[in-house]
């Protein structure tokens, strides 16, 4: 399973889901939205092969290139 199937069924459950409000629905569309255009790669990625660390680079990355405070 790619990291993009997993993020598809997870917004399946999201859309699904009677608890949610649309509003959450859309917070959670916009989230996986913003990780797919900050990290194209990671929705071909085999999910077992995604480690903490690399999560961790990711966001080191991103916070460098976008945060003032980096």
């Amino acid at each position: 399973m790619t990291v993009g199937d997993a993020a598809q069924a997870f917004l399946a459950k999201v859309e699904a889901s009677v608890s949610l409000k649309p509003r959450s629905k859309a917070y959670y569309k916009m989230l996986l939205g913003f990780i797919e255009r900050s990290w194209p790669a990671l929705s071909e990625s085999d999910v077992r092969k995604v480690s903490d660390r690399d999560c961790e680079d990711w966001i080191t990355r991103y916070q460098k290139q976008y945060s003032s405070s980096w």
